[in-house]
């Protein structure tokens, strides 16, 4: 069961905090996968930024004037998100 399944299944059965801490259990299996999960969507974002800078350059896509630094920024400040969290 991936942790999002299992974050839902558990707001779905109860909003006590002591029941969803209850039911992940004292191991970091659940804190693990949302830090890999951060990871993994942080590096997906810097390629498909890539992939969007070189249809720009190519004209295949048009981006608004100053949109590729606030892309980039946001990018940028993901991966530093996530890994901090892995640190």
């Amino acid at each position: 069961m991936s942790a999002w399944a299992i974050t839902a299944h558990a707001h779905a059965r109860s909003t006590d905090a002591a029941v969803l801490s209850g039911y992940l259990g004292r191991k970091n299996t659940f804190d693990n996968a949302m830090i890999e999960f951060a990871d993994l969507y942080a590096n997906q974002g810097g390629r498909d930024y890539e992939l969007l800078k070189a249809a720009v350059k190519r004209g295949r896509v048009k981006a608004a004037k100053g949109s590729q630094s606030a892309i980039k920024l946001a990018t940028k400040k993901a991966l530093i998100s996530a890994r901090e969290a892995l640190e």
